[in-house]
């Protein structure tokens, strides 16, 4: 499949209420900041920074990944995307040759 992703593969999470069960009061507590977060920047435009996913193999980060996705779609009514960083480094990169630049300007 050559379509310029890193894997094979394409999983996409459909945009459907989903339910998230808290294991502990720490996944509670990280559900509930994320989902502020979420808001805040989405639906209140504040300036927020981005969020960070990351833990060891197999702790549940492609889980959060997708429950923020549906959170943002069908509790709050605003678009979500979810992209890999590989993905996305390697189309900077290609950016970058294009316009004969060595970095990105931080432009507004």
């Amino acid at each position: 499949m050559d379509n310029n992703l890193s894997t094979d593969k394409q999983l996409v999470s459909s945009i459907r209420n989903t339910e998230w069960i808290d294991l502990s009061t720490g996944h509670k507590s990280l559900r509930t900041s994320i989902e502020e977060q979420i808001k805040s920047a989405c639906v209140e435009e504040n300036d927020t920074s981005p969020i960070m996913v990351k833990g060891a193999f197999g702790i549940g980060k492609t889980a959060t990944l997708h429950y923020m996705f549906h959170y943002a779609w069908t509790k709050l009514g605003v678009p979500a995307f979810m992209l890999n960083l590989e993905d996305i480094i390697v189309e900077i990169k290609k950016h970058l040759v294009e316009n004969e630049l060595e970095k990105l300007q931080n432009k507004d």
